[in-house]
């Protein structure tokens, strides 16, 4: 039977060290309805440590203070890594001079994070200067782990005993501090010439730890194994395999980890495995109670789909995807499934790099005039950026999704598509300038007809004539094709088919130019000066689906409407034009009463 562990229940130290984001995620976590969590997370950062750290790296020590983008250091597993971003110097923040065991000291500042192991406990916490200073203080004994850099050259020669004990932590004076960010998936890099590893994340780790507990506790059988994802096995060792055998309690495990297939079998007889995603074809075979995915947009979409999905349905088993977005692609699809509307077995979350809490504003403010405005948004701002070209440029979900219920008492107006398959229809209300997107209408293979019964459907009003709906308090803009073109069996043009069943009829006599359309849309959805006159309902999630991927064909001014995204941005768009264009007076309106 594998236990916890002599953690105390109600001890502040038995919850795992993770910031207020990660905690979010972790404690929503096992929910039977909602299996599958995914968290986008904005790029992270280490605290700030004192210009004169030492850094070791395959080219021998260098300074903080001297640190530039380009230069080479080790990452937490003796891995070499990139330093891609250094902040500039930072003044006056709190700081603390923190002695180890060996005799080797770090300056760092009040909330600079550290992977420790603390006496009496299990596992690996996570915990800031401050908190651990306040621990000691309480007589708590704290340990980092150690770890020698493969092929290390260096002239440190102390002998290495597996962690550092953390004698004392003395406030200083402030002193010159700064961050810098490194390309290993962990984002975690070794300082001082005690090899002492700083800032590293734990949800992964926790969650296998947890998955391993469960399963035992839920009788899951054994061959449903526990796996953590990254896009290439070489990454999932590299990020996890040392951290993943100092989360498991030793008294867990059964005999000695395999260090070949970074496999842990448990007394329990479950395993805990690493793979690579890149060669999923080569995984099928057991199934899996819990798999965790690091990195997920550079993941291979088809593991998921053919191998790791089939694979936890025997034991209804969860999954957890993490990473930080790469454009619109399979994460981000993800991402919207568990969002409000979409798939109840998804649940997502987003937290930009602000909300992690592990970098000063004014770096954050630093970084948005130093990069381009697409790559803060993403990296920073765990924002999806799509490809350059986009047709609704100036929609965004941030801005223009809004909730908007249907108002029976207010007039609605319908943007209209006539293409076959599908017929696509907006439906809006206004209110004062501002126009709310309440619903849309997709039929597959259909005509006006049955397009025209369906809005009738959904908002005609009971009239005096059984049977018949009243529908002069709608107004619809249709594709202004609709006056030659004929849908319908008895030769009626679909917009006659539209002025028969009753609705007020606002026709373009013309096609207006695709520019000046797209314009005014854009327009709406954010003006020059920031002003926003739309939003849409976060249940049309086509629509705002093709508001953000419908994109320019390559190198020209024509939208591309291979994938279908136009219908909707044309329904829309002959509404917003129709109804709000300086041009809006060259068109016909009437009504049934006009037959």
């Amino acid at each position: 039977m594998i236990r916890q562990g002599p953690i105390q229940a109600g001890s502040a130290w038995a919850r795992p060290a993770l910031s207020p984001a990660q905690w979010a995620i972790y404690e929503a976590g096992w929910n039977q309805t909602a299996r599958f969590r995914v968290a986008v997370c904005g790029r992270r950062f280490g605290k700030a440590l004192a210009l004169d750290t030492m850094l070791p790296g395959p080219d021998g020590w260098t300074r903080m203070g001297d640190v530039e983008p380009g230069m080479r250091l080790f990452d937490e597993l003796g891995q070499v890594c990139v330093v891609t971003y250094a902040t500039h110097i930072m003044l006056g923040r709190p700081c603390n001079t923190i002695l180890f065991g060996d005799g080797g000291e770090i300056t760092a500042d009040d909330e600079h994070l550290w992977p420790v192991s603390v006496a009496g406990t299990v596992g690996t916490k996570l915990l800031t200067t401050r908190l651990i200073r306040n621990g000691l203080a309480m007589g708590l004994k704290f340990h980092i782990p150690d770890l020698l850099p493969a092929g290390w050259s260096g002239s440190d020669d102390r002998r290495r005993a597996g962690f550092h004990l953390i004698r004392a932590i003395r406030p200083v004076d402030t002193t010159a501090v700064r961050c810098i960010q490194v390309d290993s998936l962990s984002r975690l890099y070794l300082c001082g010439r005690s090899l002492i590893a700083t800032h590293n994340t734990f949800l992964m780790a926790e969650e296998l730890r947890r998955a391993a507990r469960l399963a035992v506790r839920e009788n899951i059988g054994t061959e449903n194994e526990i796996w953590y994802g990254a896009p290439t096995f070489l990454q999932a060792k590299r990020v996890m395999w040392g951290r993943v055998k100092r989360a498991i309690p030793r008294s867990w495990i059964d005999g000695a980890p395999s260090e070949t297939n970074c496999s842990i079998r448990l007394r329990s007889g479950h395993v805990i495995r690493l793979v690579g995603l890149d060669a999923s074809e080569n995984l099928r075979g057991s199934g899996l109670w819990f798999f965790g995915g690091d990195e997920w947009a550079d993941c291979r979409p088809s593991a998921w789909r053919e191998v790791i999905r089939p694979m936890l349905s025997t034991s209804r088993g969860h999954a957890l995807f993490i990473g930080t977005p790469k454009g619109f692609d399979h994460f981000r699809d993800a991402y919207i499934m568990g969002q409000p509307g979409g798939d109840p077995s998804y649940r997502s979350f987003l937290f930009t790099t602000a909300d992690g809490g592990q970098v000063p504003p004014e770096e954050l403010q630093a970084a948005e005039k130093e990069l381009d405005a697409r790559v803060f948004r993403q990296e920073y701002g765990a924002s999806f950026e799509t490809y350059a070209g986009r047709v609704v440029y100036a929609f965004s979900r941030a801005e223009n999704v809004r909730r908007s219920a249907h108002d029976p008492n207010r007039p609605l107006h319908v943007g209209m598509d006539f293409n076959v398959n599908p017929m696509s229809a907006t439906v809006w209300q206004e209110e004062g300038e501002t126009t709310r997107q309440i619903d849309e209408i997709i039929l597959p293979t259909s005509n006006t007809d049955e397009m025209a019964d369906e809005i009738a459907r959904r908002f005609g009003r009971d009239g005096f004539e059984p049977g018949r709906k009243m529908l002069d308090h709608i107004t619809v803009y249709p594709d202004p094709a609709g006056a030659q073109r004929r849908s319908s069996a008895g030769g009626k043009t679909d917009i006659g088919i539209l002025r028969e069943k009753g609705f007020v009829v606002c026709a373009l006599r013309a096609h207006p130019p695709v520019r000046d359309r797209l314009n005014v849309m854009n327009r709406h959805f954010r003006s020059a000066d920031g002003t926003v006159l739309a939003t849409v309902d976060p249940r049309c999630t086509r629509s705002i689906e093709a508001y953000e991927r419908l994109v320019y064909k390559e190198g020209t001014n024509e939208p591309d409407k291979g994938l279908g995204f136009d219908h909707l941005v044309d329904a829309s768009g002959y509404y917003l034009f129709g109804r709000r264009s300086v041009n809006s007076a060259a068109t016909a309106t009437s009504s049934f009463m006009e037959r």
